[in-house]
Order: C-alpha cells, then structure tokens, then sequence
C-alpha cells in the first residue's frame, strides 16, 4: 500500500505535464516576447528618481536612482536612524523591466569615487519587484522576497538655459 501511494505520489504530479497526443510542445520562435507596451514602460523608467520612507525602526531611508537607457543604474542611498546615525552607499548595476517584473544586478558599490565590484556569486546583488504601478512621474514597487513596497516620484531636471544668438 506505501508503494502504491509513493507511485501515485511520483506519477500524478507527472501526468500533469503530459502534453495530448498530436499536440507536442513547440516553441514558437516567431512569437514577440517583448510588447510596445513593455518598451514604453521601460522608456518611462529612464531618468532620476527619488524617494524618502518611513522605516518601521523609528529612522528613514532615502534613495536617488539614476536609471540610463543602456539598462544600468546607479542608486544612492541614505538611511537616517532613530538615533540620527547615518548610513550612505552607492550601488551601480544593471536594471530590466519586463511586464510587470522590475529587476535589478548589483554589480560593484563606490566608495570615495572608487568603484569596487561585487561578488556575483552572492545571491543578495540579485533582486526582483512586482511592478504596482508606473507612470511617467511615479514609480511604485514591491520587493518579491521582502515584501517592502517602495515608492518614487520622478526628479525633473531644470531646463536648460538657451543661449540667444552671439
């Protein structure tokens, strides 16, 4: 009887795969994988972002994202604590959205203008956000491990002055 329950156990599961007979499991490689609406949603992430949030340990965190159009980034970070110790770091990457995932490769962090490169074998440079909302203007994500949900307003650059003729 345990034999008969470890099979099924083993076996059911399996047959869940099983692709019908006549129907085998082709990939289409002319299907787009990628929509306008992704690209106009990535085109709405490039710029400088910014944010300031209330941290369940009584401080703050702050943080500027520079997100280029090459897909690498550069964040600045600024945690306030409850006893007004500060801590600051600069982490650059490689960001990507696509759907409703936004991800992000820390590769290396500067420190004194020098950039050190990380490890990429440690398992925290790698993250991953479920999109909650984005426009031009704001930007509103949670972390898919911690839960944290972040939310940025767009830094609108001044317009440059432009010179009258000489």
């Amino acid at each position: 009887m345990k034999f008969l329950a470890f099979i099924l156990a083993t076996i059911l599961p399996l047959a869940a795969l099983h692709v019908e007979a006549g129907e085998p499991n082709l990939l289409d490689l002319e299907a787009n994988e990628t929509t306008v609406r992704d690209e106009a949603r990535r085109s709405f992430l490039v710029g400088t972002w910014y944010r300031k949030q209330a941290t369940r340990q009584g401080g703050y965190s702050e943080e500027r994202a520079e997100l280029a159009n090459d897909g690498t980034y550069r964040f600045s970070f600024r945690r306030t604590m409850a006893d007004g110790a500060i801590d600051e770091y600069v982490e650059i990457g490689y960001w990507g959205l696509v759907d409703d995932i936004h991800f992000t490769i820390a590769t290396g962090h500067v420190e004194d203008g020098i950039v050190y490169p990380n490890d990429m074998t440690d398992p925290r440079g790698y993250d991953i956000y479920e999109v909650l909302s984005l426009t031009g203007d704001s930007f509103r994500y949670r972390h898919r491990i911690s839960g944290n949900t972040y939310e940025l307003q767009r830094v609108r650059q001044p317009a440059r002055q432009r010179r009258g003729p000489e």
